[in-house]
């Protein structure tokens, strides 16, 4: 009995830190809100926090391993961007003008913000904090469902409400009703992820065989997955065409997204991938979300126009220390690419 009582215990602290990780790295480190709008908490939490709980017990009680996980955070994405708050469509969103660069006039989008968009939300707010939390916990837990089905249903629930206040909320101060076209295809989109996420699945303990790939030293693994990083964000930043069409600069982005994710698929196949590699790994994402955040308070105001005071750089800083703290355990477990 006490064991038992043990094992809920830290089933629950997992999924407490996790809802608490993903707006805090999705939205507040990356410096779309600083901690003078903590009370943003109390929306982003239900819907990124929870959001990222479900995707996380889903893919673990039915197996569907990291590949799940991934496919999943995008439909998370998409769900979020192209319906509840049609920043995909909207011209107006924020008046922020997200859409006036590599725009597609046929679809009424941007391709530029549609891949900066899904590459944000499926690392920073589904799987690094996923990463982060499966790291800090006892090796046993990390692929087994930590919620009961009374406890996932209630999710659900507050997750569709949170959904539909976003929703609802969005549209008073934003109004925007997506065409049928930009609706269905935005919808087919996420049935084709849920296939992908579903099909074929992984063992029943959530891992794969390992195959005779060497996993690199977590070093290498920090390099490149910054280095990916890098042209991803680069390219939203500078912008860079080479004096061609500006569909380049996404086309690069969405090469670099991809090609780093398919590299490290590659790797944590291996049977020496571990702890350390996978630490690495998310190290290297929140240094340069932590850098990215810094830049932009140096500006004296958050992505979304709120001044930034003092305090909310120290406590940007406390902010960022800790998730290092937490990426930085390296225990020597070997961990299949799951």
């Amino acid at each position: 009995m006490s064991s038992m009582s043990t094992s809920e215990r830290r089933h629950k602290i997992a999924a407490y830190t996790l809802c608490i990780l993903s707006p805090l790295i999705a939205e507040y480190l990356l410096g779309i809100w600083s901690f003078s709008q903590l009370q943003s908490l109390v929306f982003l939490l239900p819907f990124y926090g929870v959001g990222a709980l479900l995707i996380r017990e889903f893919s673990r009680r039915y197996h569907l391993g990291w590949r799940g996980i991934f496919c999943l955070s995008l439909a998370f994405g998409l769900l979020e961007e192209g319906i509840i708050t049609s920043s995909f469509f909207n011209p107006n969103y924020y008046h922020a003008g997200l859409l006036s660069f590599a725009y597609l006039d046929w679809l009424g989008t941007s391709f530029f913000w549609v891949v900066y968009a899904l590459g944000l939300h499926s690392l920073g707010s589904i799987c690094v904090p996923i990463l982060i939390t499966e790291l800090n916990i006892g090796h046993s837990l990390r692929n087994t469902p930590w919620l009961g089905k009374p406890a996932l249903f209630f999710c659900g629930v507050v997750f569709a409400i949170a959904a539909a206040s976003i929703h609802m909320g969005t549209q008073a101060a934003f109004p925007y009703r997506n065409t049928h076209i930009q609706t269905l295809l935005i919808c087919l989109l996420i049935l084709l992820l849920l296939i992908v996420s579903i099909y074929p699945k992984t063992n029943a303990t959530g891992t794969k065989t390992a195959t005779p790939v060497l996993a690199p030293s977590h070093r290498t693994v920090f390099l490149t997955t910054f280095t990916f990083g890098l042209i991803f964000f680069g390219q939203h930043y500078l912008k860079i065409t080479f004096g061609m069409t500006q569909q380049l600069v996404p086309l690069s982005m969405l090469a670099s997204y991809c090609g780093g994710m398919l590299l490290l698929l590659k790797w944590s196949k291996a049977g020496d991938w571990g702890d350390a590699q996978q630490g690495a790994l998310a190290k290297s994402i929140i240094v340069m979300y932590s850098g990215l955040g810094l830049y932009q308070f140096s500006k004296g105001s958050t992505s979304l126009g709120f001044t930034v005071s003092t305090a909310d750089v120290l406590l940007q800083v406390v902010l960022i220390v800790c998730l290092l703290v937490m990426t930085s355990k390296n225990r020597q477990r070997k961990t299949l690419g799951d």
